[in-house]
């Protein structure tokens, strides 16, 4: 909604050059490689998630676990995570947080 408003403007090139560095940021910040690991921490954490809840639910088959780590980061997932971090963290969001994640998710 607040993305769909942003392109309805006159200025919207202007607001994409101000909005891109910031999600590019984002997305840097996220998917870095931290020195020495192989992984980003954002995949080893939901990955770890996902071992996690697969022993807890007593899940023992590995391609249905293989089968959720293919499938998580499809870009409809992603950009409903970045939406709602309190999906998978326990945090509260405000308002102005939600918009503001709401604009980085649909331009993801």
């Amino acid at each position: 909604v607040f993305l769909t408003k942003l392109l309805s403007t006159k200025s919207f090139f202007l607001h994409q050059r101000i909005l891109q560095p910031y999600v590019d940021g984002l997305f840097q910040a996220v998917f870095t490689v931290p020195g020495g690991t192989t992984v980003p921490n954002a995949i080893k954490y939901l990955f770890d998630f996902l071992d996690i809840q697969a022993a807890d639910l007593g899940i023992a088959d590995p391609d249905v676990l293989h089968m959720w780590k293919t499938n998580s980061f499809l870009p409809h997932f992603m950009a409903h995570i970045v939406q709602n971090p309190d999906l998978v963290f326990d945090i509260h969001k405000s308002a102005t947080v939600d918009s503001c994640l709401s604009v980085i998710s649909q331009a993801y």
